[in-house]
């Protein structure tokens, strides 16, 4: 059996990082491999909340499953547009 390499999460980013590893490789990464269940709340959320130019939620979304059990529900990573005008408001 080989014997497993042990080293911290963060010396592993740092690698992944030198190879030229971005967020945008993560992102796709863990989209490709999310479950079923997953990908169903983000179709769901794509359907019914998306809007464009206000609500927008990208086909390789952060799903956070939520609930006991889990499948009660999920966090869905989406994009809210802020604009300057609204910003400036707010100073």
């Amino acid at each position: 059996m080989p014997e497993v390499l042990h080293v911290d999460f963060d010396t592993i980013m740092e690698m992944l990082k030198r190879l030229g590893f971005t967020s945008k490789h993560y992102r796709e990464y863990f989209a490709k491999h999310r479950s079923d269940v997953e990908q169903a709340y983000v179709n769901v959320a794509k359907e019914t909340i998306e809007r464009d130019g206000e609500v927008e939620i990208d086909d390789d979304a952060e799903v956070s499953m939520y609930g006991d059990p889990p499948e009660d529900g999920a966090y869905v990573q989406g994009w809210v547009w802020v604009s300057r005008t609204a910003r400036e408001e707010e100073e």
